[in-house]
């Protein structure tokens, strides 16, 4: 099975991860977007929406690119977020959106945890994402090989899974 985080975790994790990952029609990888598919929402509200009420999210990265917007809209919707990264842009934290003031900047930040981990160090993320405790969500958008993701995934399980 691919056990109840699978389905939000990046999409290379999926298909890494999980050897029942589904491929929708006419996509080119497993886990893809297909446009106009089913699947062709945003994750966010879906995986993190408010129905469900607030959540504690893991998200790797999260500096920049997409994972500055993810921790912005997952904190807009009242989430706990923990960054898992090398600590080495904004001392780990997500950069601030463009239009954003100083002061809604920080009242976002209240809310975000930085564990500061890398994955070229393997043992020792999985150590530092075990000991973060348990996550109901998890969001990799980075991973590109199954060597990187399987230490998140060991250590999400010994955390007591999403």
């Amino acid at each position: 099975g691919t056990g109840p985080w699978a389905a939000v975790v990046g999409a290379a994790a999926v298909a890494a991860a999980s050897a029942s990952a589904r491929r929708p029609a006419g996509a080119g990888r497993p886990g893809a977007v297909v446009p106009g598919s089913a699947r062709d929402v945003s994750r966010v509200p879906c995986a993190a929406g408010a129905a469900g009420g607030s959540k504690r999210v893991l998200v790797m990265g999260g500096t920049r690119f997409i994972g500055c917007y993810l921790v912005a809209k997952l904190r807009e919707q009242g989430h706990a977020v923990v960054v898992v990264n090398r600590g080495k842009t904004n001392g780990g934290l997500p950069e601030r959106l463009p239009g954003v003031s100083d002061a809604d900047y920080q009242q976002m930040l209240k809310g975000v945890t930085v564990i500061v981990a890398d994955r070229k160090e393997p043992e020792a993320m999985k150590a530092a994402i075990t000991a973060a405790g348990k996550f109901d969500i998890v969001f990799d958008n980075n991973v590109r090989k199954l060597a990187e993701v399987q230490p998140l995934v060991e250590a999400v399980e010994a955390s007591g899974g999403c």
